[in-house]
Parts: structure tokens; sequence; C-alpha cells
């Protein structure tokens, strides 16, 4: 792996998986499999009750889809009131810890709902984590490998540097997991500015010629990583929808994205961007915090 991105290559000891109860978010679990067999790592389950009444209930289904009898310790069931802090402390218990989640779920029990907190975990993570969007397919009985041996690690940018923030990571996944690497970008159709040099102005995408932005990128990239592709999609729509044809036409086994948006308290949070391409990503989705790359 090139030094330049060895420092961002998942080293994980434990995948840990939040389960509710429901069908949602037990959709994580064959992705987490996955990646936990090219990764090396064990998997652990965590699920929070607000009452002690339904922790049972909560552990005879995770240990259920883990395999496993209800009373092994990687079955974990907290009895509180805040799922996030939950599933942020307990991955901090097994560091080095990746976390794999569905982004929503419906419960069987109302107290541990996991959907909304998907943004609360990764707020407030040093580390990436691997969502599950709706649109991602789960095959209906569990198999060994669903990432596809032939897709790539496909990492968004927009042609800002936060966002590019996403690719020293991406690379180092990639190599790590021995698939190709794509980089791609989204830009709203846009005619030429009529002075050279001056700002394309796009709603969405590179404020620059999108191909040139992309063959700066090769340049950049190609001694650390020589299978480093990328790809240019136009869409007047938005990113998402660029996202959505892309993956409609091309095999991807994980999708990198970074995060962009700061609340007033300085928090990082989930930007709307990365939220809607989540939402339309056939492929898991790799959350990349900002400026960790």
């Amino acid at each position: 792996m090139p030094p330049a991105t060895r420092s961002f290559a998942p080293e994980f000891r434990h995948l840990l998986v939040p389960l509710d109860g429901s069908e949602g978010a037990a959709r994580a679990l064959p992705v987490a499999r996955a990646l936990a067999g090219r990764l090396g790592a064990e998997i652990h389950t965590v699920s929070v009750a607000t009452a002690p009444e339904h922790a049972g209930e909560l552990r005879d289904h995770a240990a259920k889809l883990l395999g496993t009898d209800p009373a092994d310790e990687r079955v974990h069931v907290v009895v509180g009131d805040d799922p996030a802090r939950t599933i942020r402390a307990q991955a901090a218990t097994l560091a080095p810890c990746l976390v794999c989640m569905a982004t929503h779920g419906r419960a069987r029990v109302p107290e541990a709902v996991i959907g909304s907190v998907a943004r609360n975990v990764v707020a407030a993570s040093a580390q990436p984590v691997v969502t599950v969007g709706p649109a991602c397919p789960v095959p209906e009985r569990d198999v060994p490998e669903v990432l596809p041996l032939g897709g790539d690690v496909v990492a968004c940018v927009d042609g800002g540097a936060a966002s590019e923030g996403v690719l020293p990571v991406a690379v180092a996944w990639a190599a790590r997991l021995g698939l190709g690497m794509t980089v791609v970008t989204v830009a709203e159709p846009s005619p030429p500015p009529l002075r050279e040099g001056a700002t394309w102005h796009r709603h969405h995408g590179p404020q620059a010629d999108a191909e040139e932005y992309m063959r700066h990128l090769v340049d950049r990239w190609s001694a650390d990583a020589p299978s480093f592709r990328t790809d240019v999609v136009y869409d007047p729509i938005s990113a998402a929808e660029g996202i959505r044809e892309y993956l409609a036409g091309h095999s991807a086994a994980l999708l990198a994205v970074t995060t962009h948006a700061r609340t007033g308290m300085q928090e990082l949070v989930l930007g709307s961007g990365a939220a809607d391409i989540i939402r339309v990503s056939t492929a898991p989705v790799l959350v990349v915090p900002l400026g960790m790359g």
C-alpha cells in the first residue's frame, strides 16, 4: 500500500452492527459479514431498550440473526434512552471497531428505533461508518459474499477540497479489500463561461471544466494508485440523481463519500448531499468524517 494512504487502511478487530428488532436494521448484517470476511474482523451487535422488559426480546432477536446463543458476549443489549451514544460507547469499547448500520428501520419495540440515529452516530464519529441505505439490495438469505468481486470502491467528489478528503481513505480501502478504485463527479450540464479562466456557475459539481478537473485528479493520484480511474456524470437534477444513474450501469462494491456541513455548535453532521446519496445508493456507503483525509 502506498505510504500516502497507509495510515487510512481499514484495520479493525471488530464490526459493530446496531439492531433494533426490525428487518430494516438487520439489513446491515450481510454487508457486515462480507466486510468482516475481507478484514478478518469479528461481528458484534448492539441493541438499546429504554425499558428492562424489552431487553430480552432484543437480545433473542440479535442472537438469532447472529446465529448464536443469547448469552454470547458478542450480543450487547443496553437499557437506556440514547441509542446513538450507546452505539458510540460500544464501538469505543471494541476499538478498533467499524460501525456498520442500516440508515432506517421500524422496530418491533417502540423504544429502540434505529433510523435518525445513523445521523447522530456519523456526527460524532472520528472513524468511517458504513451505512446501508434503503435502495441497497440485500439477499433474502445470508450469503458469505455480498461485495461483488468485480465492483470498485467508488469515491464521490464535487470539485471542492472538502470532498477530496475522501480520496486517501477510499484508495486505502480499495487496496485493503483488493478492489479497483474509481472516482466519480456529478456535474450540472452547463456551457463554459464566456471569459476564459472565469469560474463556472453550477448548482452541483466542479466549478470548472469537469473533464479537466478529473484529469488533474488522475495526475495527482496515479503514482499512489496505478488503477485510479475517473468518470464524469452530467445530471441536471442533483448529485444524488447522477450517482443513482451511474450505479445503474456500473458495479460498485462500496461507495465512499465525505460529510460536509457543520452546525452552529461546530459538530460534524451528515450533509444533505451525502444523505441523499446514501438514500439512493445501491451499494453500501462508506461515510468518511470531514478532515480525516
